[in-house]
């Protein structure tokens, strides 16, 4: 499912996602709170998603 949402990305936001790691990257608490945030993103994804079988986290 975290490659579906991937996928789902257009090039302007995985270029400011990638960016934005690579600023708080230094600060591993900053760091895992956008990995956090990220998480979240992808599976309010994946509950917009219809269900399909044998697809999981």
């Amino acid at each position: 499912m975290i490659k579906a949402w991937v996928t789902s990305l257009d090039d302007a936001t995985v270029v400011t996602t990638l960016a934005r790691i690579a600023v708080v990257n230094p600060d591993p608490m900053a760091l895992l709170d956008y990995l956090r945030q990220l998480c979240a993103e992808a599976h309010a994804y994946q509950s917009r998603m219809p269900e399909r079988p044998g697809l999981a986290w």
